[in-house]
């Protein structure tokens, strides 16, 4: 099955009907809906034509065109000329020809050039879109575009291996076991560990060891107690044209049990264990599971100079203050960094950044998309066409039947 946008004329006469469709192996993961492209890939893809009588074409034009258009308006801001326009290419088939009813091919390539354009984003601000239209004579126009999913490459993380984050204070310590790199698409969540620190789990242990008096003994849980629940959350911070836009919250996750809780469960299982407090040890503290949902669409940008896109992990305790209040107190807060590419892949040398003044400025192919019509498959004038018919009166059957024609339904 293959993408595909059927349209009705503009104008009642001549009964024209153009289709861009992309062919079905550079679908994204299957999906007829979807259409995935990146710096250096190549997709193939037809216009396809049905005359209900002849046509004196001028010329078919396929356009591939894009944008990046900030809402000036509700940001309340003048837009300055901007026309957000990243690139436009166009390509020409059958210049000043008449074509006979039925249906005709043009088959099309296209290449992208290996240069980071921004990614495909949709939001009230701004809208960056990569959209093909084709039209016949400029009469007859597709009603809506062909609309690819552009993903730059990204680099997620410079080190095949994950590497840890951690941050201690005196109560507790709180490690990333996933670290500071996520690649999209792939890495679905988030470990955090929250455990007490090294210190408290020692006077802890002390004061049970010495068998103390209650006050002295409850002293470390006493002065944990404060802490009720340790949260988790992950935001996203958009910036439109140099204006922060309010984080984003895309998930959230807690700990099941108070910091004075994990302090007991933790002096127990090391006196039954007899096992010294370890920082990596997963069987103490508690792990929270913090989702990184589909809606992260978006890898970390900023190499657009119309907007720009981070993630953070906000960390934050819930506070007893007294018999009856609660407050909510952040710990701290770290940048994320989310790429496209596998950990430990770094991106081609001969990247370039629509960002670098010398590529916004080059207007050869070495820094916009090459639209071509096919190499592999000529042109469908030559033979390539199906004669219309009516339901009521089928074609005549031809045992010889060109190698390169394929019929394709009209519904």
């Amino acid at each position: 099955m293959t993408v595909g946008l059927m349209v009705r004329p503009m104008r009642n006469k001549d009964p024209v009907r153009i289709n861009i469709k992309i062919d079905p192996q550079y679908h994204d993961g299957g999906s007829a809906s979807t259409v995935r492209c990146y710096p250096g890939s190549v997709f193939e893809g037809q216009v396809e034509l049905f005359l209900e009588k002849p046509l004196d074409v001028e010329q078919i034009r396929l356009v591939f065109r894009g944008t990046e258009i900030v809402n000036y308006g509700a940001m309340g801001r003048s837009s300055n000329g901007d026309s957000g326009l990243i690139f436009g290419v166009r390509t020409t088939f059958c210049a000043s020809q008449t074509l006979d009813p039925g249906y005709h091919r043009f088959p099309f390539l296209c290449q992208m050039p290996m240069v980071n354009f921004p990614p495909s984003f949709n939001h009230a601000l701004l809208a960056t879109t990569y959209t093909m239209t084709a039209s016949v004579n400029d009469t007859y126009k597709t009603q809506q575009s062909i609309i690819m999913k552009f993903e730059p490459h990204i680099e997620t993380s410079p080190y095949a291996k994950i590497r840890t984050y951690a941050y201690n204070c005196d109560d507790m310590n709180i490690v990333l076991l996933s670290g500071l790199h996520y690649q999209l698409h792939r890495d679905s969540s988030i470990r955090i560990k929250v455990m007490p620190s090294k210190n408290l789990l020692e006077q802890q242990q002390q004061h049970n060891h010495q068998q103390s008096s209650s006050s002295s003994s409850s002293s470390a849980a006493a002065a944990a107690s404060t802490f009720t629940m340790i949260s988790a959350s992950l935001k996203r911070c958009l910036t439109v044209d140099g204006v922060r836009v309010r984080p984003e919250t895309f998930s959230t996750a807690s700990t099941s049990a108070s910091l004075s809780t994990l302090i007991q469960h933790a002096t127990a299982s090391s006196s039954n264990d007899q096992q010294h407090y370890k920082e990596d040890d997963e069987q103490q503290g508690e792990i929270l599971e913090l989702q990184i949902p589909e809606t992260v669409a978006l890898p970390t940008v900023t190499g657009s100079s119309r907007f720009g896109v981070t993630y953070k992990i906000v960390v934050s305790a819930k506070v007893r203050c007294g018999p009856m209040i609660m407050m909510t107190r952040k710990l701290f807060e770290v940048p994320i960094h989310v790429g496209t590419m596998p950990h430990g892949t770094r991106a081609p040398d001969d990247l370039l950044s629509y960002a670098d003044k010398d590529v916004m400025q080059d207007m050869t192919t070495r820094a916009k998309p090459r639209l071509n019509i096919s190499p592999s498959r000529r042109d469908s004038l030559n033979g390539d066409s199906l004669p219309v018919y009516s339901g009521a009166r089928p074609p005549p059957y031809y045992p010889q039947v060109s190698a390169s024609s394929h019929f394709i339904s009209s519904s």
